[in-house]
C-alpha cells in the first residue's frame, strides 16, 4: 500500500505543475501584491464552480501604488504573481482568491474576468457562473 501512496503522489507532482504551467510566470510589479495575504485568502470550502467578486469597490479607499482595474484586468494581460487587488475610482478592490487543491488561486473579477496569479487574464462572454470556460478551469483546480 505504501508504494501506491508514492506513486500516487508523484503522478499528482508531477500533473498538477503541467496545469499550471502557464502561470508560472514572474512578474516585477509587486505594487499590488503581497505573498501573505494569498495563502490567507485562499480557501478550499468554496462552492465548486464560484462565482466572480463584487464590481463594485470597497469603501476604503485604495493603497497607494495600486493600479486601476481596468489596467490590471485585460483578456491577455498577465496577473502579477504577489496581486493583492486594484483601485477602481481611488477605492480598493480587493482580490477575490478561489483556493486549489494544488495550493495555487484563481483570482476573480467583475463578473467576466479569472486569472491565477501570474499567469494570463482571461475574459469570458457570459458571466463567469455561466461560462463553460471558468467552469473548467475551476474543475481542473479543485481536481
Amino acid at each position: 500500500m505504501g508504494t501506491r501512496v508514492v506513486r500516487a503522489s508523484a503522478v499528482v507532482m508531477t500533473v498538477v505543475p503541467l496545469l499550471f504551467a502557464a502561470a508560472c510566470g514572474s512578474s516585477s510589479d509587486d505594487t499590488a501584491s503581497d505573498d501573505s495575504s494569498m495563502s490567507a485568502q485562499a480557501s478550499s470550502s468554496s462552492p465548486a464552480t464560484p462565482s466572480s467578486s463584487p464590481a463594485s469597490p470597497s469603501t476604503s479607499p485604495a493603497p497607494a501604488g495600486w493600479a486601476a482595474c481596468g489596467t490590471v484586468w485585460k483578456d491577455g494581460a498577465t496577473l502579477p504573481a504577489r496581486y493583492r487587488g486594484c483601485a477602481e475610482g481611488g477605492a480598493a478592490v480587493p482580490a477575490h482568491r478561489i483556493g486549489c487543491s494544488s495550493g495555487q488561486t484563481i483570482v476573480t473579477y467583475a463578473e467576466h474576468y479569472f486569472a491565477v496569479p501570474g499567469g494570463l487574464v482571461k475574459k469570458t462572454t457570459a458571466a463567469l457562473r455561466d461560462s463553460p470556460v471558468y467552469a473548467a478551469a475551476i474543475a481542473t483546480c479543485r481536481g
